[in-house]
């Protein structure tokens, strides 16, 4: 890259910083709770004019739920076109009396600006735009743009597929950018080139009219005991799948995958230290409990509860009994298959009162660390960080990935432009960004799109 252009990038930043962290500042304070439905139109509005103000011809799109923005920059039908997604809800605020400020009157506290959204997402999509402003500025940026950014993601993203396939045309591109999470806990620059898939499970047991006294437990079925018996045959005490074939289309990590994977910074010790654990269900060296981690299928048992749990005891067999489940799914497999196999595992327990509904899926989604847009944006972060970047072949978790690849055959991965995740407090009390984190998203961003252009036709 012409390093004209990367001072111009600094010097300009350098006098714009005020006013980029005023626009995050008011973005910010407005409380867009998608969980309760909250400001969902006026931050919609609020943003599609935003991106107005920077010549990107906006348009709201609505759903039967928050509406989406989506807005498209054109600097020339030769030239190629980069689609970036994020999203401008957040989660509620919830314990409010644990932070520090008003989670939507943002502060500058020690050089980290607090309020909810700071990091996840409305940080992220600041910096993108601040970007885009400080590219335009420094120099003539041969790309095309389009951005869609949701007001679902913090509940499942449920009208984002329908949005991606009745837009597909619109939203078609050479390119994908997915900004979300943060920079690495070493303060290196970092990226997600796909995610895990995801299948949500509701496991209910409902046996009799109402609970009854225990003296029957001889003749009287106990859906509390269904349930672990359901749960016990799912998985065993050795962490493997008991699900018939569940695991059979799995593909191991690549030799590409486990190079990026040797070079990611990870301390078992101070992980279990984090997380307060005595051990970890896989031992072995960083790279192999990281290759674990990304690419093992999982079968989680994330809520449960029957009968009687207060205080004392109350003597009585529980006529009702309710798990909640989430599959992750890695490369190699599908919603539709995993589902296929979980019904029919658990339908071949016979267990009269159990049933099994199907709360929501995911695919998994994994883009090539050789994809010319990858390499654009490793030298990008080398540029704007000047480190070398944390380049992780999935996340641990779900996401919105998958819905791009398929539909509209453009490679999409993933990269934080807001605080560590150990810090940020995303989804917590006290979310937060720090300024210069904050900074160095923008410069990235202004880089990869003069990257990206000279990468021609």
């Amino acid at each position: 890259m012409n390093c004209s252009i990367n001072e111009e990038i600094e010097r300009h930043l350098s006098l714009n910083r005020a006013s980029y962290l005023e626009g995050l500042k008011e973005f910010v304070s407005i409380p867009s709770v998608s969980a309760k439905g909250t400001g969902m139109t006026e931050c919609a509005e609020w943003l599609a004019k935003a991106m107005q103000e920077l010549d990107i011809k906006t348009e709201i799109l609505p759903t039967a739920g928050s509406p989406a923005v989506y807005g498209e920059l054109s600097k020339g039908t030769s030239y190629k076109t980069l689609l970036v997604y994020g999203h401008y809800d957040v989660q509620p605020p919830d314990p409010v009396t644990l932070w520090k400020t008003d989670p939507f009157e943002p502060k500058v506290i020690d050089d980290h600006l607090y309020g909810r959204g700071a990091t996840d997402d409305k940080g992220n999509i600041w910096a993108v735009l601040m970007g885009l402003k400080t590219a335009v500025a420094v120099g003539d940026m041969k790309l095309n743009l389009k951005f869609l950014f949701e007001g679902e993601e913090e509940v499942g993203s449920p009208h984002l597929p329908d949005i991606v396939k009745t837009q597909a045309q619109r939203l078609s591109a050479d390119y994908g950018l997915l900004c979300d999470r943060g920079i690495h806990e070493s303060g290196r620059p970092q990226m997600y080139l796909g995610n895990k898939g995801i299948v949500k499970v509701e496991l209910r047991v409902k046996e009799g009219k109402r609970e009854v006294h225990s003296g029957h437990a001889p003749l009287i079925p106990n859906a509390a005991w269904e349930l672990v018996w359901a749960l016990n045959a799912t998985k065993d005490r050795h962490n493997r799948i008991l699900i018939e074939g569940f695991s059979t289309s799995v593909n191991p990590p690549s030799e590409e995958d486990l190079k990026l994977l040797a070079m990611i910074p990870f301390d078992p010790e101070n992980f279990r230290q984090e997380y307060g654990i005595k051990k970890t269900l896989k031992d072995g060296s960083p790279q192999e409990m990281l290759a674990h981690l990304l690419f093992t299928p999982t079968a989680n048992i994330s809520g449960m509860a029957s009968g009687y749990y207060g205080e004392g005891s109350k003597t009585v067999i529980p006529n009702e009994a309710i798990a909640k489940m989430d599959f992750r799914l890695v490369d190699g497999q599908t919603s539709g298959e995993a589902k296929e196999k979980i019904g029919r595992h658990f339908e071949s327990l016979g267990l009269d009162g159990l049933s099994c509904e199907f709360l929501g899926s995911m695919e998994p989604s994994k883009t090539s660390p050789n994809a010319p847009s990858v390499k654009a944006a490793i030298e990008s972060a080398r540029e704007a960080y000047g480190s070398e970047p944390v380049v992780w072949p999935l996340l641990d978790g779900s996401g919105p990935l998958a819905l791009f690849t398929p539909c509209l055959k453009v490679p999409m991965f993933v990269v934080g432009l807001g605080a560590p995740f150990s810090r940020a407090n995303t989804h917590a009390p006290n979310e937060n960004i720090g300024l210069n984190e904050f900074y160095r998203g923008i410069s990235f961003m202004a880089n990869y799109y003069h990257r990206l252009g000279k990468m021609g036709r």
